[in-house]
């Protein structure tokens, strides 16, 4: 940028940059300069896109070849003169300190930001000085959307919790004529609704009718799956997440309920409403471990992250209610899609049977998400990192 431009930049109202669908934008541009300079028009744009991009290598030898697979929609791109004309001809910005102020309705129907290495939605402010037959000058500053999706009368069914039944025989390895007895097990999830810090939890009531057979451990996982969807060529790529697990650990009586649970940390909801593009869906897993080779027995519950309800019923205050992650406001349209299916992600998960002490219940976070008792201030959307951890995940998948 030129040194006669001392200052060159974007002030909004909000200081955070949260915004929601809907919602006006208010802010100023800011531009201070060492003498006059020439330029078309000062102009200020808005624009939010979603775009997804991979590559991936197809043949052999010489035959290989490498396909980029690429998606990309426009929500809003809008932009507005502060000084000047668009196309006009060329004026004269006087030095000094100059402020440009301007206001911008954002659309109802937006999905919240999103950060992915795959696929991500942004949204944008850019400040445009317009110079006749030379490079602009521009500066941007990014904004953050959270757009709510709530349990409502159109899919309140949804919320409906589970409860499963599990017969367990147990035989000998070698003779699977000799059995060792048997295990009923249940698993009951009150609900499958859910928002940021909610408590999931799960109780598995155990009848183990084995002599030589015990419970060694019950975990649970909260797993996320991403679908990411190209157009160009069509293909839809998927990749699934633990985020977070919990662990009740043993020694365990014969018989008894015994809870399992961890709170969801921030992520973004369920579908990533008005996003053609990401779709996200979670589930739960829950597993019982028991001692010796047999296998773990293991549950799935697909579950829905949303929004808090706001506090108020009157749509005129709900731009300025505020909740930890994301700020909600009531959608401008009930939100009905259906969860997709995970079967083909539970098959990359194993939880291996392994015996340990016996600390009490445990909760991990496998993400960069906080765990429970810590305190998140993030609230810039949602990023997902390579970290050293998810890169031998990776590998191990493929």
């Amino acid at each position: 940028m030129s040194n006669s431009i001392k200052k060159f930049e974007i002030y909004l109202d909000n200081p955070t940059a949260t915004f929601a669908p809907g919602e006006t934008i208010f802010g100023k541009l800011i531009i201070e300069l060492d003498r006059a300079k020439s330029l078309t028009a000062l102009k200020v744009r808005f624009k939010g896109s979603c775009k997804v991009h991979w590559t991936e290598r197809h043949g052999g030898g010489k035959s290989s070849r490498t396909v980029s697979y690429d998606g990309k929609e426009i929500y809003f791109r809008n932009d507005f003169c502060l000084f000047g004309s668009e196309g006009g001809g060329t004026i004269e910005m006087t030095a000094g300190l100059h402020t440009f102020p301007f206001t911008y309705n954002l659309p109802h129907n937006i999905p919240s930001n999103f950060e992915h290495r795959i696929g991500k939605v942004r949204y944008t402010i850019v400040a445009i000085f317009d110079r006749p037959w030379k490079l602009d000058y521009k500066i941007s500053k990014q904004i953050t959307i959270n757009t709510p999706w709530f349990l409502d009368s159109s899919n309140v069914r949804r919320n409906i919790g589970f409860d499963e039944e599990s017969l367990v025989n147990f035989s000998r390895c070698c003779l699977p004529c000799i059995s060792q007895g048997n295990m009923a097990l249940r698993f009951h999830v009150p609900r499958a609704f859910f928002t940021y810090n909610d408590e999931i939890e799960a109780t598995v009531n155990i009848m183990n009718h084995s002599d030589s057979i015990d419970v060694t451990k019950i975990k649970m996982i909260l797993r996320q799956k991403l679908e990411f969807i190209s157009k160009s060529p069509s293909k839809i790529r998927k990749q699934g997440i633990n985020i977070k697990y919990a662990e009740k650990l043993g020694p365990f009586p014969k018989e008894g309920n015994f809870k399992i649970g961890l709170r969801v940390p921030p992520l973004p909801l369920s579908f990533l409403p008005y996003c053609s593009l990401i779709n996200i869906n979670y589930r739960i897993i829950i597993s019982v471990h028991v001692t010796g080779w047999h296998s773990s027995t293991t549950k799935r519950f697909d579950i829905l992250i949303g929004s808090k309800p706001p506090l108020s019923t009157n749509a005129s205050d709900r731009s300025s209610i505020s909740y930890p992650i994301p700020n909600q406001l009531a959608p401008s349209a009930p939100m009905t899609m259906p969860v997709k299916n995970f079967d083909e992600f539970d098959r990359e998960i194993q939880i291996p049977s392994v015996n340990l002490p016996y600390p009490p219940a445990i909760c991990h976070d496998t993400s960069e998400f906080p765990c429970p008792h810590q305190q998140s201030t993030r609230n810039i959307g949602f990023v997902y990192p390579q970290t050293k951890s998810s890169r031998e995940n990776s590998k191990k998948r493929k």
